[in-house]
């Protein structure tokens, strides 16, 4: 009886290891993404998106700043798997590959992501709107000289995360990383008993062993 399970149990392991190697692919360094726009993170996760020749644009599909030119619009015009003429507002798009590598909105432009795993980190611009003291004596005729404040937006570069596991990003902080890291109990203890000062220092370690322990599958296109 023993024996028999043994072997179901062998039998049902390599079954869901052919069934993973042939429905999907690892990502790695070597891995390039196909080009064309990524509508959403479903399109990411299974690796579908745009093709460059569905979309309709004026923009000729040989020019090296194609992509740049084309989400620098409002809108984009494309044709679905089905033929249909679609159009979405650029703003909502998810993001681009453009020669092999990925680009993700981020609202106020698309930013390159340097290495696709289940955990990665890219860099990229917001808008902040920040506050000023305003001079008493520039405003006296405004205000009768009082103070008051300012505001102003300005573009800051900015450190996030995201998880290509749940499609979510994160600010890039000793405590957005214990979130992400609870999916994985040992990393997880072994982070939280740090130090605050060694937590903050250790961000992109503990990064680095989340994915060493789980390489990123994503779903092949047909």
């Amino acid at each position: 009886m023993r024996n028999i399970l043994s072997l179901l149990i062998g039998i049902l392991f390599f079954a869901n290891l052919h069934s993973q190697t042939k429905d999907s692919v690892l990502i790695n360094q070597e891995f390039q993404f196909e080009e064309g726009l990524y509508i959403d993170f479903n399109s990411v996760k299974y690796l579908t998106p745009i093709r460059s020749n569905s979309i309709i644009t004026n923009i000729p599909l040989n020019d090296v700043e194609f992509f740049n030119n084309l989400t620098s619009q409002e809108s984009i015009e494309f044709y679905d798997k089905d033929g249909n003429r679609q159009k979405i507002t650029t703003k909502n798009i998810w993001g681009y590959s453009n020669n092999g590598t990925l680009y993700k909105n981020s609202g106020s432009g698309f930013f390159r992501i340097p290495m696709v795993a289940a955990l990665s980190q890219y860099i990229a611009q917001v808008t902040v709107i920040r506050e000023s003291m305003s001079d008493p004596y520039m405003n006296s005729y405004y205000m009768g000289g009082r103070m008051g404040t300012i505001a102003y937006e300005s573009k800051e570069a900015h450190n996030f995360i995201i998880s290509f596991e749940l499609g979510t990003v994160y600010d890039y902080n000793y405590k957005n990383l214990e979130i992400l890291l609870s999916q994985d109990e040992e990393l997880f203890i072994e982070y939280t008993s740090l130090k605050k000062r060694d937590k903050k220092k250790q961000i992109f370690l503990y990064i680095r062993k989340y994915n060493e322990k789980h390489p990123l599958y994503l779903y092949k296109s047909e």
